[in-house]
Order: C-alpha cells, then structure tokens, then sequence
C-alpha cells in the first residue's frame, strides 16, 4: 500500500481490525506510518496507543506520533474527534432513534471519506459521518440506512445548529 500510495499519490483511510490492532505485527505499524486518516474508536485507539488514558487528547496526540496525517475517534453515542496534529475538533452523536449499531463506524468512515473527496474540511467530514451512522443504527445490519451526499446534506440543513467545535 506504501509503495502504491507513493507511485499514484493515492490516500489511504485505514479503519484497522481486532486482530491487526491486537497483534500489533511490524507491517501494521508500518502502514500507520503512511496512512492519511485513521478511524478507530475510543478503546481501540488506547490498545493503539499504549495510552493508561483514556482521555482524547492525549490518545490523537499518541496516535499522531505513530504516522497518521489525520485521526479520528468515535465514541458511539458520545459524538466522534477529529485531530490533525494541531487542533482537536469534536462533533456530538447526530439525533436519532438507535435500533442497533452494526455498521456505524464503517458508515461514519465512509462519509467522512465521502466529505473529504468533496474537499470538505474534518469539520464538515465530522458531521457528515455523525449524520451517515446515525442513519446505519436505525435499521438492523451494516447497508440499510446508508446516505448519498445529497440526503446528507438535507439533513444536515434541517438541523443547522448540529455544528463541530474546536476543544
């Protein structure tokens, strides 16, 4: 993926699995190195990091440290990060009934990537993954619920007080 990444100038979202981030072989750390945004949730970036905290701040500080331009932590129904080195941007859950949460952070990454092909900045790329699992959780399974750019958007401008903020 490094070598692919430098020859085409591609980018690379990475949303690690149980068993990569608790082997923690060379070649994950490697790829760390070389991804553009990392996805993780709040547990999994302490096992990435090596963090005793589990306090935002120092895990998108830890997390930084080992190679990734961008993270971003989701916290379920406490809302999801965003940090790009410098600033630490946190958008809350978006509103909605929750039936079951399969899928929501493979629909909140997708978004975000979404967003970002759009050249929206994390700031819009938080919201448009906050609304996207937010979608995902109120159906059963991972596909059902997902949103194109345009339903986000509706959504999104029918609440225009659902903002992110820098912490």
């Amino acid at each position: 993926l490094a070598r692919e990444k430098k020859k085409h100038g591609a980018q690379i979202g990475f949303n690690p699995g149980t068993a990569q981030i608790d082997e923690r072989k060379k070649s994950f750390l490697e790829l760390l190195k070389h991804t553009d945004v990392l996805f993780v949730n709040k547990e999994e970036a302490q096992k990435i990091s090596r963090e005793k905290s589990l306090e935002i701040h120092h895990l998108a500080r830890s997390l930084f440290h080992l190679g990734p331009q961008h993270i971003v932590i989701t916290d379920g129904r406490h809302g999801a990060y965003g940090f790009d080195g410098k600033h630490l941007l946190f958008t809350h859950a978006f509103p909605g009934k929750r039936v079951e949460a399969t899928g929501a952070g493979d629909a909140f990454a997708s978004a975000y990537i979404g967003a970002l092909l759009k050249k929206l900045g994390t700031a819009d790329a938080l919201r448009w993954g906050a609304v996207n699992s937010a979608s995902v959780v109120e159906f059963v399974g991972p596909q059902k619920g997902l949103l194109s750019d345009i339903e986000i958007r509706k959504r999104l401008k029918a609440k225009p007080n659902f903002k992110t903020k820098i912490l």
